[in-house]
């Protein structure tokens, strides 16, 4: 019967060796798995900053294209225009210049 008794406390021993190593593991890993959390983050923000400094410069380069793009446009079709509108001016202009020369006949 003490034989049963000493098995039975070197059992419940055992048990809770094991059990206080099992709570030493999990406070480890939790340990481990903050730590890598916060190194994670670490990296992420720091990705993330990169990246949007990226989108920003893209996105700033292409407005400037876009820009010199319709300003060209628009230099081009002013120039078209005022083509049209002086190419019938010779006529005019040479009257007007008759006038100013012989005067208001």
């Amino acid at each position: 019967m003490n034989d049963l008794i000493e098995s039975i406390k070197n059992a419940e021993e055992q048990a809770s060796a094991i059990k206080a190593e099992a709570y030493e593991k999990a406070a480890k890993i939790a340990a481990d798995a903050a730590q890598r959390a916060v190194e994670i983050a670490k990296v992420s923000d720091e990705e993330n900053k990169r990246f949007r400094e990226n989108q920003l410069a893209q996105a700033t380069k292409q407005a400037e294209d876009d820009y010199l793009s319709a300003t060209q446009a628009a230099k081009t079709q002013a120039k078209a225009y005022a083509d049209s509108i002086l190419e019938n001016t010779d006529i005019v202009v040479g009257k007007i210049v008759g006038r100013v020369c012989r005067g208001n006949s």
